[in-house]
């Protein structure tokens, strides 16, 4: 198998994927961070370029040259300068473009480039996204976002969530964060997640369908879904505990949980590995073992809405 991938985005071989919350109260900053110098011949530095989507998906802009970033260096760039939709939340991505390759694009910004400096790249740090109030208060969190549904990055365009880390007071709600995007071309399928609410005993007490738009995000509180299954929900000081499954067959998401507290007006913010954490041999066949067999546990409802 050749190990040079013909033809790759520039703008998607180093990508950090967020949404801002203006729908909760909170403005958005980011930090990136270059560790390229770790990987020897690999360091570069990287001119960051911003593609800013609308809150419906359908409508973008790009932006070049946002923040230069040095080797061994981060930038800190607060988000809400490039909102344009006041309250409604939207999807940015940062495109981190080494410079030492930016000469060697062709004219549609493409570049024949070793699938090995992809992941190089690509894994050699985090990056932060923070979720905070004018008051001082902030929240956020370290992850990789490579560029999903990008067959040259991978070909895995399937979702899997375990997230035992649902709490559930009076005042208290998880709300699970679900950005869908991709770098295909003319991409314009809706991500069907087939979600289930399991309680401390195991037992799916809230199954329901989502479905999110390209190019945007979403938030789903398990509060509500609770309550449209007809569950009783926690009240006073009673605190319950579930785990989240959710699964899309269709494409890959990036998951983010959120504990909102409305008396406080703050939230904390994690993210949820996936699968090849757990095990380096969950992809191709194990993975697609794994997703079917998901489907017939009966942990999903059988039909989507």
């Amino acid at each position: 198998m050749a190990s040079v991938v013909q033809a790759f985005m520039l703008k998607a071989l180093h990508v950090f994927q967020v949404r801002t919350l203006q729908s909760l109260g909170f403005n958005t900053r980011v930090t990136l961070s270059n560790k390229s110098h770790n990987k020897g011949a690999l360091a570069t530095d990287y001119r960051v370029d911003l593609t800013v989507y609308s809150p419906d998906g359908t409508g973008s802009t790009y932006r070049e040259g946002v923040a230069h970033l040095p080797t061994d260096a981060a930038v800190r760039l607060d988000c809400t300068q490039w909102q344009t939709h006041p309250g409604q939340d939207q999807v940015m991505i940062f495109h981190l473009m080494p410079t030492r390759l930016l000469s060697a694009a062709n004219g549609a910004g493409e570049v024949d480039i070793d699938r090995a400096e992809i992941w190089s790249l690509f894994t050699a740090q985090d990056h932060y996204v923070e979720y905070y109030r004018l008051d001082g208060f902030s929240s956020g969190v370290l992850y990789q976002s490579g560029a999903f549904n990008y067959r040259k990055f991978s070909r895995e365009e399937t979702t899997v969530i375990q997230a035992p880390k649902v709490f559930l007071t009076s005042t208290l709600d998880t709300v699970l964060s679900v950005l869908h995007t991709s770098f295909e071309p003319n991409y314009h399928q809706d991500a069907v997640l087939r979600c289930s609410l399991l309680n401390e005993q195991a037992k799916p007490v809230a199954q329901w369908t989502s479905r999110i738009k390209p190019f945007t995000g979403q938030l789903i509180s398990m509060r509500q879904a609770l309550s449209a299954g007809g569950e009783a929900l926690p009240v006073g000081d009673d605190m319950r505990s579930y785990t989240l499954l959710a699964l899309c067959e269709n494409a890959a998401l990036l998951p983010l949980i959120l504990n909102v507290d409305a008396a406080r007006g703050t939230l904390a913010v994690e993210h949820s590995l996936p699968p090849m954490y757990y095990g380096h041999s969950v992809t191709g066949p194990v993975r697609a073992q794994m997703i079917a067999e998901l489907c017939c546990s009966g942990i999903f409802a059988k039909e989507e809405v």
